[in-house]
């Protein structure tokens, strides 16, 4: 259904970050996943698309770009020894810029 509702443009652009912060915080569970198959891979491509198209502000912006790199350099074969740091450091990202968009009323409804 939550797919459903992305795919539809029924998820607010708030809960949409903070769904994909729970992602990043769950990766940091098991980090080196990153590194058995190409699906990790390809979604942190699908979080990162998503982000990209996502509303977070002026004062977001900053942190969106923030976390986009972060997206970047754990898709561009990560050093195995940093991937559990920059997963926690995207998860961190995403947390804060939730934060800033908790402010913006109209980033908290559905468009």
């Amino acid at each position: 259904r939550a797919g459903a509702d992305r795919r539809a443009g029924l998820e607010a652009d708030l809960a949409r970050v903070q769904r994909l912060a729970q992602l990043r915080r769950a990766a940091c569970e098991k980090p080196k996943e990153l590194f058995f198959s190409d699906e990790p891979a390809r979604q942190l491509g699908r979080e990162a698309d998503e982000l990209a198209a996502t509303r977070t502000g002026p004062a977001g912006q900053a942190l969106k770009k923030r976390a986009l790199d972060l997206y970047a350099r754990l898709r561009a074969k990560p050093d195995p020894d940093r991937v559990g740091t920059d997963l926690k450091a995207l998860a961190a990202a995403l947390d804060e810029l939730a934060a800033k968009m908790a402010d913006v009323g109209e980033l908290a409804t559905v468009r």
